[in-house]
């Protein structure tokens, strides 16, 4: 190495900012937060803007919901790119940067009580009519779920007032235990309950059934991610309690609701069969309608339609017989629509 070089390196090294002791240990856990919400973030806007073009004659409630959601999501990755801009660059090679709350304590606890708060309820509405009006188990859901979303709320007054990261473990301890427990508890009871009524109302039809499945398949996939995001913030928080590392899960907890919610709506059961035949049948339970079709309808097509009201449900029903060109022979399938309307 030259002279010059030897100069020019011996320059940039005592102009470098002294290193950070346990630097991993505190950027990793706020960069990787940053980076994973933002990336779910980048998914729920693909699911937004499908749920508005596809479902455009959704009931409004649905459509508000999904908007206040998503303009929730939407300040919370914008209040994360602010505050990691402030740590990241503005605040480079300052240690006491990594250390700081800054706004973090309304982007994370804050928005997240308001959203797992929202959703819960929504699944509460949803069970609630799927079991026949039982207000047992949407009653618990609905306690815990504002339970833990006070206790969110609660924690992000603590963090704004000890400033720090290192200083959330001693003084907002018990907040943040149930928050995520809370929030961990009430997803389990929510996906139980909804596998457990979606699968009473399974009549045993080839084709009820396969929506039926398809719905629970759903359920538990969306509400696994939910609850294990829950626990893994959890047991970082008991088992590293000196460190930061619980906060990566916790900044993700407000983005897989929102996309939870809108993934079940853009889910509408698309079930395509063959055989020259066509049939559409749509169930549809809390005013979200779940529907299948088929193209390529045979000729020779006779049509049955009931309508009856219950309690204020109005349910209609559309059967289509037809002769199959190939062979023959007769047969009757759901054509649309079949539905609940509350």
């Amino acid at each position: 190495m030259s002279p010059a070089v030897e100069h020019v390196v011996a320059a940039a090294t005592s102009a470098a900012p002294a290193l950070i002791p346990h630097v991993v240990d505190k950027a990793g856990p706020i960069y990787l937060g940053i980076l994973l919400n933002w990336a779910l973030y980048g998914i729920l806007v693909v699911q937004v803007y499908i749920y508005y073009s596809a479902f455009k004659t959704d009931q409004w409630s649905a459509r508000i919901l999904v908007g206040v959601l998503f303009i929730l999501d939407t300040l919370q990755s914008i209040l994360l790119a602010k505050d990691g801009f402030a740590t990241f660059a503005a605040g480079f090679g300052d240690g006491h940067a990594l250390n700081a709350i800054r706004i973090v304590w309304v982007s994370v606890p804050l928005i997240s009580a308001i959203v797992s708060t929202l959703v819960q309820n929504f699944f509460a509405y949803r069970i609630y009519i799927l079991s026949g009006k039982n207000y047992y188990i949407p009653a618990l859901i609905v306690a815990t779920s504002w339970t833990q979303g006070i206790c969110s709320f609660l924690a992000s007054l603590k963090a704004e007032q000890v400033e720090l990261y290192s200083l959330l473990e001693e003084h907002a301890h018990l907040e943040i235990v149930i928050w995520h427990a809370g929030s961990a508890f009430c997803d389990v009871v929510i996906a139980v309950a909804m596998c457990y009524y979606l699968w009473k109302r399974d009549t045993g039809m080839k084709k009820t059934h396969i929506m039926i499945v398809r719905l629970i398949t759903l359920t538990i996939e969306t509400g696994t991610a939910t609850a294990t995001v829950a626990l893994i913030s959890l047991i970082l928080f008991f088992a590293i309690p000196t460190q930061i590392y619980f906060i990566t899960p916790s900044f993700l907890a407000a983005k897989l609701y929102a996309n939870t919610v809108v993934l079940i709506f853009n889910n509408r059961a698309q079930i395509v069969q063959t055989r020259g035949q066509a049939s559409h049948s749509t169930m549809s339970m809390d005013g979200v309608n779940i529907r299948q079709n088929v193209t390529g309808m045979s000729t020779n097509q006779l049509h049955f339609g009931t309508t009856s009201f219950n309690d204020g449900v109005q349910i209609s029903k559309s059967v289509a017989v037809w002769e199959d060109n190939k062979g023959g022979d007769l047969e009757v399938t759901p054509a649309g629509p079949s539905f609940l309307k509350i």
